[in-house]
């Protein structure tokens, strides 16, 4: 059986497919000369029913008559199905050198807020426009990678954020840091990772703002830290993110309010900094009950990492 392996990368954005003619032509020639397809997507952010990746493979299948169950789709979104395409989902497997050899999980020496941001999305600029007017931004340790240059977030950002926004002002490539001094990025490995450590024994909580927060289930480095770390955290990710983790075996009851975890992206961002503002106090009681749920949670990721010398979430069953 002949079979053939396609990279639909470059085809893919969030919302929609770039060059639907060139990728439908790609996928026609491959049914004209194989009996089987791998469309293979190994990139954050893309759900493949919501940027048209189905309905296109319907029509090509529909017109050179070919056997949709022929066709195998590789994804890193866990949550990713389809009753006709054959799915594969690959998580991202991340090598244990993201991150500094743990140690018990004990109190912070001091009671900062960890808010370590990737390249932009809609949430992360919210975030960063908040972050000036927040009356406990003495506690907060911050830092942003603010590349707009990026695809796909580069050219999907510029598209979805409105012209005369406050958000323009953000648009910038130069990162920021309260952490230490301003960051050369990436400020996670390869280089900076030894920063980590110290980092972490300053905060006692820190917001998640993940990569992808429209749909999907994608886990990165950004929510395994604060796990790997023995740390609390909120996180902002896609609606149900946090009951996908509780079936990863994480135990999330960190004694948050649940109505956190029940909002889009972005009024989820603004909740959090209002919630963090009026009715949340760093206690060492309230860390110390912790404890326990912060050691299951180290234990079940550090466990991963043992076995294979990596943490690959197809381990994890969703």
């Amino acid at each position: 059986m002949n079979s053939v392996i396609i990279d639909i990368q470059c085809h893919l954005d969030i919302d929609n497919l770039y060059d639907t003619g060139g990728l439908s032509a790609k996928i026609c020639l491959a049914m004209i000369q194989n009996d089987k397809i791998i469309l293979t997507s190994k990139g954050e952010g893309f759900n493949f029913k919501s940027n048209g990746l189905y309905d296109l493979l319907d029509s090509v299948c529909e017109v050179i008559d070919f056997d949709p169950s022929k066709i195998t789709l590789q994804t890193w979104n866990l949550l990713e199905n389809h009753n006709r395409y054959d799915v594969q989902r690959q998580s991202q497997i991340f090598d244990t050198g993201w991150f500094v050899e743990y140690q018990p999980v004990s109190a912070p020496n001091q009671d900062k807020i960890l808010l370590m941001m990737g390249r932009s999305n809609e949430a992360r600029l919210k975030a960063h426009e908040l972050v000036s007017s927040i009356n406990w931004r003495d506690k907060l340790l911050y830092s942003f990678h603010m590349d707009m240059s990026v695809t796909p977030w580069g050219a999907g950002m510029c598209n979805r954020i409105s012209a005369g926004s406050s958000y323009d002002f953000f648009k910038r490539t130069t990162p920021c840091s309260d952490i230490s001094v301003p960051l050369e990025t990436p400020i996670i490995p390869p280089h900076n990772i030894h920063m980590l450590h110290p980092v972490y024994d300053r905060i006692a909580l820190e917001i998640v703002i993940e990569t992808v927060t429209d749909e999907g289930f994608f886990v990165t480095e950004k929510t395994l830290r604060p796990i790997w770390y023995g740390r609390p955290f909120l996180v902002v990710g896609p609606l149900g993110y946090e009951d996908n983790l509780r079936k990863l075996g994480f135990n999330l009851d960190f004694g948050f309010p649940k109505y956190l975890e029940n909002f889009g992206h972005l009024n989820k961002v603004d909740d959090i900094f209002k919630f963090l503002s009026t009715k949340w106090e760093y206690s060492e009681d309230w860390f110390n009950s912790l404890l326990p749920i912060l050691e299951h949670n180290q234990e079940t990721l550090s466990n991963i990492a043992k076995k294979n010398g990596k943490i690959d979430l197809n381990l994890f069953q969703v």
